[in-house]
Formats: C-alpha cells, sequence, structure tokens
C-alpha cells in the first residue's frame, strides 16, 4: 500500500513539474514573440535587406538571439577631434 502510495506521489510531483515548465515556457514565448515585433526588430529587417547597409558595414547582418548595438570606435574618436577646440591650451 505505502509503495503505491509513493508511485501516485512521484507521478503527481511530476506531472505538477510538467505544468510549470510548460507555464514557464509558454510565458517566454510570449515575451519574446512581443520582443520580436517591437520597432528595433522591424529596422533591423529593413537593414538586412538594404545594400547600403552591407556595404557600410563590410558584411551582412546575420540573425542572432539578441540585437546587440556596434559602434565603431574610431568614428567616435574623430567626432571629439572635430567638437574639441583647435587651441587647447
Amino acid at each position: 500500500m505505502e509503495a503505491k502510495l509513493e508511485m501516485v506521489c512521484a507521478a503527481g510531483l511530476f506531472h505538477v513539474m510538467l505544468l510549470f515548465l510548460a507555464f514557464i515556457g509558454s510565458i517566454l514565448v510570449i515575451v519574446f514573440s512581443a520582443i520580436k515585433s517591437t520597432d528595433v526588430y522591424e529596422a533591423l529587417d529593413r537593414a538586412k535587406a538594404d545594400p547600403a547597409v552591407i556595404e557600410a558595414l563590410d558584411f551582412p547582418i546575420k540573425d542572432g538571439l539578441l540585437v546587440v548595438e556596434v559602434r565603431q570606435t574610431h568614428q567616435r574618436i574623430d567626432l571629439l577631434q572635430k567638437s574639441a577646440p583647435a587651441n587647447s591650451r
């Protein structure tokens, strides 16, 4: 009798864990689909299709898990040099 009760409890716990994982998975699907429908991802799709963007980056844009902003540091230094006064002493 005790072995049968332990098996029923283990099966019940297993089903509860499966339901919990399904709940967490459905929340993740909803969140990531909401994120993928934002303006940033729409702009990313447009940038992937634009030949001028690919030429400016020197490589095509690839899909990944997250969108990461990449900036070239030498352009920022050029902008700082242009905005600095000529006589800084």
